[in-house]
């Protein structure tokens, strides 16, 4: 029988927790988890018991390291009955470490973001990078999305070696077993541009106010050409399912589930906004960062914006996927995107309909992460 595995969640509902708890029970391991409330997309829900053990709030980060304190007793019961501890974020892993002093349950802990005080320059940054060091040593492995995160930050920077995995936010075969071909349905014989607008979609954990002011600012110049459509959970601006009823050409279909849905709303846009606002020269999370809507819109035949000099922007400019936003000027974007013609529409489909299946499609990461889980 398979290894009993207990997984730390900062919240319910993130794809990429899901994926991970549904990857290891394709593997055999029986699983459950200990979460966090927190006011979030819950996009896919995990496919094993939950537990809650408290509730955090965005932001308010001094607050949100006491109550996961708090909770570090009743993460001790649980870690007692497992025989290893699969925790999701740098703060969970820290107390799943702290909750099983003594008790020899391996820990692993999965990293889908780097925060700015890990990156910071100055004396508190080498104070954090430090201690960091020190913590994520005494780990069993380790699991990113990012390659960047796993070379230049872990290896590199901090000079970790404990055994890692690089696992992406790519999409599984279990939940889309027919080819790619079957879910790239057309939208109707009506032309983009010829016969209707360009249909842009933005999806998911809706928090950036920039990418906000772009598509707004090009539905109101331009909108006989374009149309927006929102879908997910608004952060910022909270009140976007307000905000469109001002618009004729922009829409917000509400919260959807994960994989369930996402074949309903990719069919109703041409491009996907998977852009990032400005990169600051020390913001290495956007750097590094791979979104799901990348992977989304690869999987289900949609060109995609990226921001220049993000890690996937790379792959949008080497396989021709989409289109390259690298100013922040809003109005400068939006007359870019405007730009934007039925001949690059059919050069960007035809890249993105050629691409190999292994760029958006796990193959043996399953296999490998059990694996090492079971190599303890």
């Amino acid at each position: 029988m398979e290894k009993k595995i207990l997984f730390v969640l900062q919240l319910v509902g993130h794809p990429r927790d899901s994926k991970r708890i549904s990857m290891l029970q394709r593997e055999g391991f029986q699983l459950e988890a200990l979460a966090f409330e927190r006011d979030y997309h819950k996009g896919r829900l995990p496919s094993c018991k939950v537990s809650f053990i408290g509730k955090l709030q965005h932001g308010r980060y001094f607050f949100r390291l006491l109550k996961i304190l708090r909770a570090i007793p009743l993460i001790r019961k649980a870690i007692r009955r497992n025989e290893a501890v699969y925790a999701s974020g740098q703060d969970v892993a820290f107390a799943s470490y702290l909750a099983g002093w003594g008790l020899g349950r391996p820990i692993i802990m999965e990293v889908g973001d780097i925060v700015g005080l890990q990156v910071a320059d100055g004396f508190f940054g080498k104070i954090f990078r430090l201690i960091d060091r020190i913590v994520t040593s005494r780990y069993s492995s380790l699991v990113v999305i990012s390659q960047g995160f796993l070379t230049t930050y872990y290896r590199k920077w901090l000079g970790v070696s404990i055994p890692a995995l690089v696992i992406e936010n790519k999409l599984s075969g279990e939940d889309f077993p027919q080819k790619p071909s079957y879910y790239r349905k057309s939208l109707s014989k009506e032309m983009p541009l010829a016969d209707r607008h360009i249909r842009i979609g933005y999806f998911g954990l809706l928090r950036d106010d920039w990418s906000w002011r772009v598509l707004s600012n090009l539905a109101k110049n331009y909108p006989e050409k374009f149309e927006i459509v929102f879908a997910g959970y608004p952060v910022n601006p909270i009140n976007i399912s307000e905000l469109v009823n001002d618009f004729s050409n922009m829409s917000f279909l509400g919260e959807y589930k994960s994989p369930g849905q996402l074949p309903e709303i990719y069919e109703k846009v041409d491009m996907v906004w998977s852009c990032y606002p400005e990169i600051k020269s020390d913001d290495w999370n956007l750097r590094w960062g791979r979104p799901n809507r990348f992977y989304e819109s690869c999987f289900f035949g949609k060109p995609c914006f990226a921001r220049e000099g993000s890690l996937f922007a790379e792959d949008v400019k080497k396989f021709n996927l989409g289109c390259i936003i690298d100013d922040i000027d809003v109005s400068k974007v939006v007359d870019q995107i405007s730009a934007i013609s039925m001949k690059d529409l059919n050069v960007w489909n035809r890249s993105v309909f050629e691409l190999p299946p292994e760029i958006f499609m796990y193959l043996q990461e399953g296999k490998e992460l059990a694996s090492m889980i079971r190599n303890l």
